[in-house]
């Protein structure tokens, strides 16, 4: 794998940075796959299981994966802020 440094001395992964962008396009271009194979419901009853899975279970996913001592982090940062 080819790394670079970036202007903060950080170590860039260029392979890992595209393999991300094309999962993310093709996550992107399969969005409206469960609406079509799914023809039983409307497209409104469609909307609350992605949108519950979209925004309330993957971030909380990835947050925990991405971040070691979630609460730790979360307690140091409160005390930045107030």
């Amino acid at each position: 794998m080819k790394h670079l440094l970036n202007l903060n001395g950080n170590i860039m992964n260029i392979e890992l940075g595209i393999l991300i962008a094309l999962i993310a396009g093709a996550l992107n271009g399969m969005f409206a796959l469960p609406m079509k194979l799914n023809k039983n419901w409307a497209w409104e009853n469609n909307w609350f299981p992605f949108s519950f899975l979209s925004l309330m279970i993957f971030p909380l996913v990835i947050v925990l994966l991405s971040i070691r001592n979630l609460l730790n982090f979360l307690t140091h940062c409160q005390s930045l802020i107030f």
